[in-house]
C-alpha cells in the first residue's frame, strides 16, 4: 500500500511539473514565433533545454523596489546636499563681500531652504510601488523566470539557429512578460 501511495505521489509531482513545463513551452513558442506586428510565423520552434530559474514572489519584488527606492533617494539627497553646500558658499561670499545684494542673499537662502525641504521630504518617502503589495502574502508568486535554449528556422534563412533567452513569465507561466538574450558563456 505504501508503494502505491508513493508511486501516486511521484506521478502527481511529475504530471504537475510537466504541466507547467508545457505551459512555459507554449508561451515561449508563441512569443518567439510572433512577429512585432502580431503575425504568427512558423519557424519550426524546438526546445533544446528548459530550466525554471526562479519563482519571483511578493517578497522578492518588495526587496527590489525598496533597493531601487533607496538608491534613488540617496542620489537625490546627495545632489541636494551639494546644492546646499554650493549656495551656502555663495551666500557667505555675498554676505562678506564689499557690495551686498539683498535680492541675491534672499535667492541663495530660498534655494538652500528649498533644497533642505527636498531632502527632508525624500528622507520620509516610501516606495509608491511597494504600497501596492502592502496587504499581500509575501510568498505569493508573481512571476517565473525561465531559461530556454531553443532552435528555430527563420523564414528566408533556411538554416537552423540556436538561441538562449531568459523569459519572464506570468505566475501561471502562460504569458511572456519580457525576454533577454543570454550572452554566450563560452
Amino acid at each position: 500500500m505504501k508503494k502505491i501511495i508513493c508511486l501516486l505521489m511521484i506521478g502527481t509531482a511529475l504530471s504537475c511539473s510537466s504541466g507547467s513545463d508545457k505551459a512555459y513551452e507554449k508561451a515561449i513558442a508563441d512569443n518567439v514565433q510572433t512577429s512585432k506586428n502580431g503575425s504568427y510565423v512558423d519557424m519550426k520552434f524546438n526546445i533544446i533545454e528548459l530550466n525554471e530559474m526562479q519563482k519571483i514572489t511578493v517578497a522578492d519584488s518588495l526587496k527590489l523596489l525598496n533597493e531601487e527606492q533607496e538608491k534613488f533617494k540617496e542620489e537625490w539627497i546627495n545632489r541636494n546636499k551639494k546644492t546646499i553646500e554650493t549656495y551656502q558658499q555663495k551666500l557667505e561670499k555675498e554676505k562678506t563681500g564689499s557690495i551686498r545684494s539683498k535680492s541675491m542673499i534672499e535667492l541663495y537662502e530660498k534655494t538652500i531652504a528649498a533644497s533642505q525641504n527636498r531632502i527632508d521630504s525624500l528622507e520620509n518617502t516610501t516606495s509608491v510601488e511597494a504600497k501596492k503589495y502592502e496587504n499581500m502574502d509575501t510568498t505569493k508568486v508573481l512571476a517565473v523566470l525561465v531559461r530556454c535554449k531553443y532552435s528555430v528556422v527563420p523564414p528566408f534563412v533556411g538554416n537552423e539557429v540556436q538561441e538562449t533567452y531568459d523569459f519572464l513569465l506570468n505566475a501561471e507561466g502562460t504569458k511572456v512578460i519580457s525576454r533577454k538574450k543570454v550572452k554566450d558563456q563560452g
